[in-house]
């Protein structure tokens, strides 16, 4: 991709981060346009290499993420944010299936940063695999 397209603006990864990683840097470097990254992760087993590449090599142009189905991890996201400061304060999404409580402290941490003007924004959309009050029912 950064070999043909340096214009980029835009950019969804649906993808393992282990095979996202080796190419990422490039793109980062090579896309300084960019300025929104949508990645939908299949194994979260390296989001925090991903999170010091971000900050690492971000175009200054970066500044709105989104995440589907990352497994949150506070330590990561908090490592991810301390090293984001002296940027340009991101816009934020996540698309997660999360409990209760991993969500209050997720919106903490989130408030916390955004206070400290690393975050301008956020925005999180809650799912849930399971439904207990669903029933079938069908009419036939």
């Amino acid at each position: 991709i950064y070999q043909n397209c340096s214009n980029l603006q835009y950019l969804k990864l649906s993808c393992k981060i282990g095979s996202l990683i080796s190419e990422l840097e490039n793109l980062l470097i090579n896309c300084q346009f960019l300025n929104e990254l949508v990645i939908d992760t299949l194994n979260n087993s390296d989001m925090n290499k991903l999170f010091i590449l971000l900050t690492k090599f971000s175009p200054i142009t970066l500044f709105k993420f989104e995440f589907i189905n990352y497994k949150i991890n506070l330590d990561d996201m908090k490592l991810f944010f301390d090293n984001w400061k002296d940027r340009n304060p991101m816009l934020l999404k996540l698309q997660n299936s999360i409990g209760n409580e991993i969500k209050q402290q997720l919106e903490d941490l989130f408030e916390e940063y955004k206070a400290k003007g690393i975050i301008k924004n956020y925005f999180f959309v809650y799912y849930s695999f399971i439904n207990e009050n669903f029933e079938w029912s069908f009419n036939v």
